[in-house]
């Protein structure tokens, strides 16, 4: 039963004054004291502890055996002017428009000088101190406790001085309190385990105490549960396992550890996807490399911007685009060396280092000449294809004479591999000819020049001396019979002989034999006039005899 804190039109304030409200509590309370002269084998000494009996009308009208106690009018059992309380517990009231703040009710009890008694109530409300006292609002304080939203049980003791006893359970509110101060279950007896205040009981049917539902079972999962302390709606702030909740936070709202659901902690592992906890998935584990990685941030895929190491991964820039720093299928940082050929970044080779000359450039290209590296197969690499600048355009030749390989762009027109004159191939690489200064093959002699009359002729095949058989015109010689013999037609000289008739002089100017320089066949005329020459001779001897 409940009954409210109501007003009281005067304040009681004198000695006087309490001896009478008590007298008056004691002759209310008469009919039911009757059965209690004597306390032995009592259990709770209080009348109607329960507060059963409260009519809703007239205010400040307490329940049946207790009398009112208060600075302003005590209790209330008219609660909204309907007789109903939208409150949770049962029990008293406080004013709705406080002007005091001290509200109770007291009762009267038969006691034993000497003997302790132990009293109890339960309370709950939104502030304030209930409080156990002797006679009234300002009696002895004998125990309090803070009001708060939960049910409470207040407990204080007490010696007896007197063989009837008045005890004041009330609350003290703040002097701003306009709320509830609800009362239940009190109880005074010689001990609490004789007291029957306990909390109500779970599947009565009847919504009680610290009971949020009671559906009239203890069955779990029907909408109240087994303890009658939840009516299993997620956000209630009870995990509800019968109707399938992991968690209840006391709220509906996704990311703060547990679904708006209920339905999930929102912890990485539970196989539910909480996209307002960061998940990207939630496979049941915390395990990489499986499809989604161990903290549920990542499904594991490339283009997803999280590198997942697990499945092979040693980029990922959010997309499958080759050629921007990680390959398409972000198993390459496209960086050279790491021993894959990334053909969007120009890569021709990766070898898996930056060395050069091992088969693929420090640059990853393939090697080549002109690449500036001294590859296999190369005698040099200057860095371009261009011959005649001291390494050939194919890198096959350094361009120097005796290599072998005629280098024509360095102005080669042979090369035997060596550097040797005399031998076809002039030691710098040209060949023999005539005005080189090299006496070669064929050659008399071989000045340096092409000039004849200088002791060897344009053609080096005379060395232009009187009497080698070939007539050096440039050397003055005016025929050369390959003697130096004179009277023969061609003088010692290589002249001829004056033309002056005279018998003796075999060959006349003229009538020479010889051949001119580079010239190998003799002067026909001068043959015949040897011919004719010889004829008249034989003509003269035949004469003599």
């Amino acid at each position: 039963m409940r009954a409210d804190f109501g007003y009281l039109d005067v304040p009681m304030r004198t000695t006087r004054d309490r001896w009478m409200k008590n007298l008056l509590a004691a002759l209310v309370v008469l009919p039911g004291l009757l059965s209690y002269v004597s306390d032995a084998g009592a259990v709770n000494l209080l009348v109607n502890a329960d507060m059963e009996d409260c009519p809703a009308l007239p205010h400040n009208t307490p329940p049946t055996g207790w009398g009112n106690s208060s600075m302003s009018a005590g209790a209330d059992c008219d609660f909204w002017s309907t007789g109903t309380d939208p409150g949770l517990y049962v029990g008293m009231r406080s004013p709705r428009t406080q002007l005091y703040y001290r509200e109770g009710m007291t009762q009267t009890v038969p006691t034993t000088p000497g003997k302790t008694y132990w009293v109890s109530f339960h309370v709950a409300g939104n502030g304030g101190t209930a409080e156990i006292r002797f006679d009234g609002y300002d009696g002895m304080l004998v125990a309090s406790a803070p009001i708060t939203s939960s049910y409470t049980l207040v407990t204080g003791s007490f010696v007896a001085s007197a063989a009837m006893t008045t005890v004041y359970i009330g609350t003290d509110l703040t002097a701003s309190a306009t709320g509830d101060a609800r009362v239940d279950e009190a109880c005074v007896a010689t001990s609490l385990a004789q007291c029957d205040a306990g909390p109500p009981v779970c599947g009565d049917g009847v919504v009680e105490g610290e009971e949020t539902c009671d559906d009239g079972n203890t069955t779990d999962g029907d909408g109240c549960n087994a303890t009658c302390t939840s009516d299993e709606s997620c956000g209630n702030g009870t995990v509800d396992a019968a109707t399938g909740e992991a968690c209840d936070d006391g709220n509906t709202t996704d990311g703060d550890g547990c679904n708006a659901t209920c339905s999930s902690n929102e912890s990485c592992g539970n196989g539910i996807v909480d996209a307002a906890a960061g998940e990207a998935c939630d496979d049941g584990n915390t395990t990489d490399g499986d499809g989604c990685n161990a903290t549920c941030t990542s499904n594991e895929s490339c283009g997803n911007g999280i590198v997942d190491a697990a499945s092979g991964e040693v980029c990922d820039d959010g997309n499958t685009m080759a050629g921007d720093g990680c390959n398409a299928t972000c198993t390459s940082n496209e960086v050279c060396g790491n021993g894959i050929v990334d053909v969007a970044t120009g890569e021709a080779c990766d070898d898996g280092n930056t060395t050069s000359g091992d088969g693929c450039q420090a640059t990853c290209a393939l090697p080549s000449c002109g690449d500036g590296v001294l590859d296999a197969g190369e005698i040099c690499d200057d860095g371009n294809t261009i011959g005649g600048d001291g390494c050939s355009a194919s890198c096959g030749s350094n361009e120097v004479c005796g290599n072998g390989t005629i280098d024509m762009a360095a102005g080669e027109a042979c090369d035997d591999g060596n550097t040797v004159d005399g031998d076809g191939c002039q030691a710098h690489c040209a060949l023999p000819s005539c005005g080189d200064g090299i006496l070669d093959a064929g050659e008399v002699c071989d000045d340096g020049n092409s000039t004849s009359g200088d002791g060897c002729n344009a053609t080096c095949i005379s060395d232009e001396s009187c009497g080698n058989g070939i007539l050096d015109t440039a050397a003055e010689e005016a025929c050369d019979d390959a003697n130096t013999t004179d009277g023969d037609g061609c003088e010692s000289n290589c002249t001829l002989p004056a033309r002056d008739n005279d018998p003796g002089d075999v060959v006349e100017e003229g009538s020479c034999g010889c051949r001119v320089a580079g010239d190998a066949s003799p002067s026909p005329s001068g043959f015949v006039w040897v011919l004719g020459l010889l004829g008249l001779a034989g003509l003269s001897r035949r004469r003599a005899r």
